[in-house]
């Protein structure tokens, strides 16, 4: 019975080391990508959700138009008053 791995050939040192060179570099891509997505994920954390958007620009429209109608109110009284004179 022939051992385990006989009927293949055996590997040259060069092919062995490089290899060993493909997996520590496969490893440093993989490590180098974990700390992208990490910081990716980070940074995500800033992004302002949909809900919150929509509550930003609602409140600053409903200022806007309270605002807007208070002025409105300030000129019809003075045009009133105007005259009223």
């Amino acid at each position: 019975m022939a051992a385990k791995g006989e009927d293949r050939p055996k590997r040259t040192n060069s092919e062995v080391s490089n290899d060993s060179a493909n997996e520590g570099s496969i490893k440093q891509q993989l490590e180098s990508m974990e700390k992208s997505l990490a910081f990716i994920t980070n940074q995500m954390k800033s992004i302002l959700k949909r809900e919150e958007i929509e509550t930003l620009i609602t409140n600053t429209i409903t200022s806007i138009i309270t605002e807007v109608e208070r002025r409105n109110e300030e000129h019809i009284k003075q045009m009133k008053n105007d005259l009223a004179k």
